[in-house]
């Protein structure tokens, strides 16, 4: 998550949480980003790895914004909202017709079911084809 706060009296810019240290084993903080270790390993954006380069990459990022001047505040506020974002709350297995062709595990996508009046925002933790003749 890339952080920012409000912006102290007297200053043109937000705070941040550059030069902010803190790391818990899973949730830490690099450069000016909140990272998760578990949630890389749940969500890497990357299908498969191909070399260790490719390690720390991969990251889903988000903005997130809360109004305070107190970078340990804003740290931990934006720890709260990332656990939320890291843990589904509900697992569905849901078949679908069709599904742009950019779509990759990981990336959060938009499911309406006008039928049953069902609406869904998830994230995608798998995909498998299915081809009948």
């Amino acid at each position: 998550m890339q952080c920012t706060g409000g912006t102290p009296e007297n200053e043109e810019n937000p705070i941040t949480l550059k030069g902010y240290k803190y790391d818990d084993g899973n949730f830490y903080v690099d450069g000016q980003v909140l990272k998760s270790r578990n949630a890389l390993k749940r969500w890497n954006r990357y299908l498969w790895k191909t070399d260790e380069s490719q390690q720390e990459g991969g990251h889903i990022t988000r903005q997130y914004s809360y109004d305070t001047i107190n970078q340990s505040t804003l740290c931990n506020h934006a720890i709260t909202e990332l656990k939320k974002l890291c843990d589904m709350e509900i697992n569905y297995e849901i078949d679908i017709k069709k599904l742009p062709d950019n779509v990759k595990i990981g990336d959060r996508v938009n499911i309406v079911d006008d039928a049953g009046e069902m609406y869904v925002s998830t994230r995608v933790l798998k995909l498998k084809s299915s081809v009948t003749f």
